[in-house]
């Protein structure tokens, strides 16, 4: 969405001044999105640090491995306008008076030029353990995969020359973009880094964004940038008129629902915008000034502008209909961690091959199904799934085949998985404790794929939302191939 204002700015006017510095500010070379320390080198701040087990590079500098750099490696080759279009949108943690930053916003979008289709990729900012191309000698260092969370390589890879051989100007994101892009098994081009503070000017310049709250968000511990500590804060359903400020605050807050519900907001927010933006309404006089200003405090990216036409072209043709929305969260994407006994704070082991079969397949798969996995995606429903008709392996093909929908199911490990009493003969779903009031798209796939109508009771003694008890008329339900 700010990539299209930026270049599309420049595109419509771009023989005005005020265009050809709009331009010349965000493409600019740069070691990170307008933050560093006093040092001049941005640094991370992250409270749980590495993986269980894994060494944590030192904090009091370089190794000799990261000091001797090696020759430099090249970028991903430019885009020749063939061919899926991968950009990396990143967006920063970075709070006034702080000096560090994490970039905890992720999100590749793919477009493809022919159809003008797009798909958007959520890397959730816990992920660890992120493949790493061969080549580098991070890689070596590390054992093929970036030992600690993701969003604090930027600036770990800024002050390690050795360990990511590029130019120091752009080193913190290539080194992102080929760690993303090796977990997603595609080129990554370009990037996009987005300032929040940024952010709301551009939003207030072009006179709020139309946001369709799908599901209310509330976060009792919304932290404030103005010093008055945290505050209560409620969002409604139903489509609201945000200025810059309340659509931050929307994509932002977490503390009542989830890093992985947060990011379906983030996606919303920044096609919203899109939505509502006319790239020739950028010449209003009115505005021009004000937004060329929040445009060069909110964004940077590394596009050429020698492929400014062609890309404000293909931005243009964008078929926002045609959405594929997709974040990697557990248990489909990722593997949870989270046992202090283990030394083991709250962290995501990415499933590899399930992300880039899912990128693979982005812009084949049922639009329908697409379209239930984003809404699936965003309720985060807990499903357990328990044998029920004594059939080996029945509670387990189930909850894999709820993991293809976008349900996700597990199979507890108590009683080995079955359920206590007489056997079943038809399913049983039991949503407990109202979790049917928040999580309608649960409900619909749940009666839909086992032709049942849900119960439900209360009791507190349950910890998930939903039971599923399979019986001996549950339908033998297998994940397609491939």
């Amino acid at each position: 969405m700010v990539l299209a204002l930026g270049l599309g700015h420049a595109a419509v006017a771009r023989d005005d001044r005020i265009a050809y510095d709009t331009l010349t500010a965000i493409t600019s070379p740069d070691t990170g999105p307008g933050l560093s320390s006093p040092s001049g080198v941005p640094t991370a701040t992250d409270a749980s640090g590495a993986v269980a087990g894994a060494s944590s590079p030192p904090s009091s500098g370089p190794t000799a491995a990261e000091a001797a750099a090696p020759s430099p490696v090249p970028s991903a080759l430019p885009w020749n306008g063939t061919g899926r279009l991968n950009v990396l949108i990143v967006g920063t943690d970075q709070r006034p008076p702080d000096t560090t930053f994490n970039t905890d916003t992720m999100i590749v979008a793919s477009i493809d030029p022919t159809t003008g289709a797009i798909a958007m990729f959520s890397v959730p900012r816990d992920t660890v353990g992120v493949p790493l191309p061969p080549s580098w000698p991070a890689a070596a260092q590390w054992g093929g995969v970036y030992p600690q969370k993701i969003n604090i390589l930027w600036t770990k890879a800024v002050g390690s020359p050795g360990l990511f051989p590029f130019p120091d100007a752009t080193r913190g994101p290539e080194a992102l973009k080929g760690a993303l892009g090796q977990l997603l098994g595609i080129p990554i081009r370009y990037y996009v880094s987005v300032n929040f503070a940024g952010f709301r000017s551009v939003v207030d310049t072009l006179g709020g964004a139309m946001i369709d709250v799908q599901i209310p968000v509330e976060d009792y511990h919304f932290p404030t940038d103005n010093g008055r500590g945290a505050i209560k804060l409620y969002v409604p359903p139903g489509f609201q008129l945000m200025t810059g400020e309340e659509a931050l605050v929307y994509a932002r807050a977490r503390h009542q629902t989830n890093d992985f519900d947060r990011s379906q907001r983030q996606q919303r927010v920044i096609v919203s915008i899109r939505q509502q933006t006319d790239l020739l309404s950028l010449l209003d006089p009115n505005r021009l000034d004000a937004l060329s200003t929040a445009l060069r405090s909110a964004i940077h990216t590394d596009f050429p502008a020698t492929q400014l036409p062609e890309l404000v072209s293909l931005l243009e043709s964008v078929d926002t209909s045609n959405l594929r929305s997709t974040v990697f969260t557990p248990p489909v994407y990722q593997v949870e961690c989270n046992d202090p006994s283990l030394s083991c704070y709250y962290s995501l082991a990415p499933k590899v091959a399930a992300i880039q079969q899912a990128v693979r397949h982005a812009f084949t798969l049922d639009p329908a199904l697409a379209r239930s996995r984003q809404k699936l995606a965003s309720e985060n429903g807990r499903v357990w799934v328990l044998g029920g008709a004594g059939i080996a392996g029945q509670a387990g093909s189930i909850a894999d085949y709820l993991d293809y929908l976008g349900v996700p199911a597990l199979v507890p490990p108590q009683n080995g998985g079955r359920a206590v009493g007489a056997s079943h003969a038809t399913t049983v779903v039991t949503f407990y404790n109202g979790a049917e009031q928040r999580l309608p798209e649960t409900v619909r796939v749940l009666e839909a794929t086992f032709g049942v109508a849900i119960a439900t009771r209360t009791d507190p003694s349950v910890t998930v939302d939903v039971i599923v008890i399979t019986g001996t008329h549950t339908p033998a339900l297998v994940v397609p191939s491939g």
